[in-house]
């Protein structure tokens, strides 16, 4: 149905903005700080090859609605990107917690 089409074209505008906007980050978070490693540039790596993952599915072949992949590589694409977006979820965590150690903020 056209309304599915439209939401995979949403799907697919969102993912690219998000690598876009992530590429962004790293850009800016590498001039100001450098290329030591960092809890934030690991996070938006992850996060990049998580979202291009995501993107390159929906754009060969959105959820194995024409079959031009085999059904084990869309369903590897499509459950491929769900560790990584754990694994960034924690580095968040963890980005958070170091800044208010730095900070000497106390959480109660």
């Amino acid at each position: 149905s056209p309304v599915y089409w439209i939401l995979v074209v949403v799907l697919v505008c969102l993912h690219a903005f998000t690598i876009f906007k992530a590429i962004v980050h790293l850009i800016m978070f590498v001039q100001v700080y450098g290329l030591k490693m960092h809890i934030a540039i690991v996070c938006l790596i992850v996060e990049i090859v998580a979202n291009t993952l995501r993107f390159l599915y929906l754009v060969i072949d959105p959820f194995y609605t024409r079959g031009i992949i085999t059904f084990t590589l869309s369903t590897i694409l499509f459950t491929l990107s769900i560790p990584f977006g754990i694994i960034t979820s924690l580095l968040l965590i963890l980005y958070y917690l170091e800044t208010l150690h730095l900070s000497k903020i106390t959480v109660s």
